[in-house]
């Protein structure tokens, strides 16, 4: 589980240490503490709803239907006012689905056409005809359901303005249970929905956990035992040295992973070493797509003619996109 989440991020060329981890699913909450240790993840985000998360998000999505036509008109002042006639008889009539832009508030779709050109290509052109292609109109509706969206980051604040710690005497019951890090333990069991928003789970050390430590090969070992979190949807099982909070939305764990150390200039930490390597190769790809996207020429745009590449100080080569690398042979 852990392989696909560092594709998704090192091979991005994000670090997945900088990030919380946020699970979902039946098993989720049960693998979470264990996923986010191994990343070197210290925060572990899980919604109230995470093991239902896909009905409960399909249960309040709106219902949207789109409606497409196809219309070929030179942007103006005079034929602003067919487009608008055809865009109002498209949302009378309602249908299904090249740049598409949102009707702006002051009306303008030229300037709004000409914003997101250029953040999506970089550049615009002064005096070029825009090419009215679709039109477009949408239809939502919803069942007046309404929900509390209150980011988790600001339930987090609010609940340490009052921390509320819980111990073991305030679980519902305890359950027998093996963990890799501390064998059979007797774990304590807390039920969600009867920790108050804002409490906080250390899970401490109990002098009657009885563990086996194949260092000192000691059987009398006081250890942090993990605990389990119990609602009517889902199980989330905490690890040793994490702490829990309740929040209103959302249940947050510490889960005890240390902050990355800064390591000597002269030190490589494998996990930055690839990080770097596909953020560089990123850059390239990205180079190359600006080049295809921007190309008038079939050579450039269709047959991928071109190279890009990240050179160092040396002229050494960092990173080059898989294009028609042939080129930077004779770049060096």
């Amino acid at each position: 589980m852990c392989r696909p989440i560092r594709s998704l991020t090192e091979g991005r060329g994000c670090d997945a240490r900088n990030h919380r981890l946020a699970v979902f699913g039946g098993a989720g909450g049960q693998h979470a503490c264990s996923i986010a240790r191994n990343l070197g993840i210290n925060s572990v985000v899980i919604h109230k709803y995470s093991s239902i998360l896909s009905a409960y998000g399909m249960a309040l999505a709106e219902v949207v239907h789109e409606g497409l036509e196809p219309i070929s008109e030179v942007y103006s002042a005079e034929t602003l006012p067919n487009i608008r006639v055809r865009l109002n008889t498209l949302q009378e009539k309602g249908t299904d689905t090249s740049l598409m832009i949102m009707e702006p508030e002051n009306g303008d779709f030229e300037q709004s056409f000409l914003a997101s050109h250029l953040r999506e290509f970089t550049f615009t052109v002064p005096g070029m005809s825009i090419l009215v292609d679709d039109l477009r109109i949408r239809g939502i509706a919803n069942d007046g359901t309404s929900i509390d969206n209150v980011h988790f980051v600001e339930e987090l604040q609010i609940a340490k303005g009052y921390p509320q710690n819980a111990s073991a005497a305030d679980a519902a019951t305890t359950a027998n249970c093996y963990f890799g890090e501390t064998g059979w333990v007797e774990s304590p069991v807390y039920m969600l929905d009867k920790l108050s928003n804002g409490v906080s789970i250390a899970v401490s050390e109990d002098n009657s956990s009885m563990t086996f430590d194949p260092i000192s090969t000691n059987t009398n070992v006081k250890t942090q035992v993990p605990a389990a979190f119990l609602d009517k949807t889902q199980t989330i099982i905490v690890l040793p040295g994490a702490t829990t909070i309740i929040l209103g939305q959302h249940v947050v764990i510490d889960v005890g992973v240390p902050a990355p150390k800064d390591l000597p200039a002269d030190t490589i930490d494998p996990v930055q070493l690839s990080v770097f390597g596909h953020r560089f190769m990123s850059i390239a790809e990205q180079m190359g797509r600006t080049v295809q996207k921007t190309s008038v020429s079939p050579n450039i745009k269709e047959r991928l003619d071109f190279s890009c590449a990240i050179f160092g100080p040396d002229g050494g080569l960092v990173a080059n996109a898989p294009h028609v690398p042939v080129h930077l042979g004779m770049s060096k």
